[in-house]
């Protein structure tokens, strides 16, 4: 499927800011997050741990995974938006692509939507 990466916040907003505005934490909390799950392997557990520490908020290790992806996701689109380009094929995501046309098309299986403006 042709993927329309101008319209969606996954892959226009860095996931720092919707990551603080979704918390309400300060910006850099994620990149932090996201740097010792990179850099350092921290696991997903030891992460919700870090931002329990770090905030005094609870995150469940499914909501740190979803972010993982959506930063994974946003990794990939990003250089292909700043090189011009709007329309890819979703086989670009490779592991990810069956993740990111689930959620581009979730609203259309269960809300009854007939139409999606970022699939083409």
């Amino acid at each position: 499927m042709i993927v329309d990466l101008s319209k969606s916040k996954l892959f226009t907003v860095h996931p720092d800011d919707r990551f603080a505005r979704e918390y309400q934490v300060p910006k850099g909390v994620w990149t932090e997050l996201w740097k010792r799950y990179k850099l350092l392997s921290y696991d997903v557990p030891e992460l919700c741990e870090y931002f329990l520490i770090k905030t005094k908020i609870k995150a469940s290790p499914r909501n740190i995974n979803r972010w993982i992806i959506r930063t994974e996701l946003y990794m990939i689109a990003s250089p292909v938006l700043k090189l011009g380009a709007c329309h890819v094929n979703s086989n670009i995501f490779g592991f990810f692509e069956d993740i990111v046309l689930d959620e581009f098309t979730k609203h259309l299986r269960f809300n009854g939507t007939k139409k999606s403006k970022v699939i083409i």
